[in-house]
């Protein structure tokens, strides 16, 4: 994950400032900068941060001026640090005010859960492949996706990398162990599964045993990257601006934010942040994975991301199969 040392932050927010010699001017930017460097508390600025810093201020009042002024100094800063342009206008884009918040948590719930089942419906009335059976596996395997990177955080790239080895037995826990090998953590994580995700995963495998050789299904591996993409540029055809990270900021967003997830905990499922709650880490990597995906699924287990009329769609799917 790329990212700006803290120190070094420091040093390039001293910069901007001196460029006003207006004290008014520069006085405008100082507050939203020292606050800024005040909620990092010595950590790199990074994406994840990022999407922290912006659930915690995108409803409150002070979050209209405090983005705004943001958004100029991250203008400046691609300027200064081009190696990271992409990125520093991805964390730029995200600092989006919404107003005074006045939902209760559950109707936020909702409403996050509600964007998300308008990409799932989006998806369902894709035509994705040409022939019945291709289309609707393609349909189901791109849901199962969805759910699982939705519930778990998991990146991108570790996702096009799971194999069905790697979810061996899945059926008879709630979990599977993501190795190191595949992802960015310097340990194996614990992945939890909803009921839902275990269900999908349940559907596909059979539909995927059933009609590996019609299918044309090759190698081990669930979801690559060349179908994702397909799915994911169709859906862009549609109208429909979504990626595969977007389902990871889902998660930490829900889980942090809404659910009330220790954010060690979620550190240890998503592989977020882990050198700054390095010490939290520690007790939740050691614990058994069944306890750790029982303690996690705790606060997932009401949450439910497909709808009904979904759900029945899928079962219909089934049909095909």
């Amino acid at each position: 994950m790329q990212s700006i040392k803290n120190e070094e932050l420091k040093q390039l927010a001293e910069e901007f400032l001196s460029r006003y010699k207006n004290k008014e001017t520069r006085r405008g930017f100082e507050g939203p900068i020292r606050t800024l460097l005040k909620e990092l508390n010595g950590q790199d600025l990074d994406r994840s941060f990022m999407i922290s810093f912006r659930d915690k201020w995108r409803y409150e009042p002070y979050g209209e001026t405090l983005f705004k002024k943001l958004k100029v100094f991250f203008n400046w800063l691609k300027e200064k640090k081009p190696e990271l342009a992409a990125e520093i206008e991805d964390w730029r884009n995200m600092l989006k005010w919404e107003g005074k918040k006045k939902k209760q948590l559950f109707s936020e719930m909702t409403k996050d859960v509600k964007w998300l089942q308008n990409v799932i419906d989006k998806i369902l009335s894709l035509k994705i492949k040409k022939e019945k059976l291709n289309d609707t596996f393609a349909k189901l395997r791109f849901l199962t996706a969805v759910v699982l990177q939705a519930t778990t955080g998991m990146r991108p790239f570790e996702l096009k990398k799971l194999t069905w080895k790697h979810l061996e037995d899945f059926e008879d826990r709630a979990y599977f162990i993501l190795p190191h090998e595949i992802s960015k953590t310097p340990f194996d994580r614990v992945q939890p599964l909803t009921d839902e995700a275990k269900w999908l995963l349940k559907e596909l495998r059979a539909a995927w045993n059933r009609h590996a050789k019609k299918l044309q299904l090759k190698g081990d591996v669930i979801f690559p990257y060349k179908e994702s993409r397909k799915v994911i540029d169709l859906l862009k055809k549609e109208g429909v601006d979504f990626t595969q990270e977007d389902l990871r900021d889902f998660a930490t967003t829900m889980s942090t934010n809404i659910l009330g997830v220790p954010p060690a905990l979620e550190a240890a499922i998503a592989g977020h942040q882990t050198d700054k709650w390095k010490l939290e880490l520690e007790s939740y990597i050691h614990m058994h994975p069944k306890d750790l995906a029982a303690e996690y699924l705790k606060f997932w287990n009401n949450v439910k991301i497909l709808t009904d009329r979904q759900k029945k769609h899928v079962e219909k799917i089934k049909e095909n199969f």
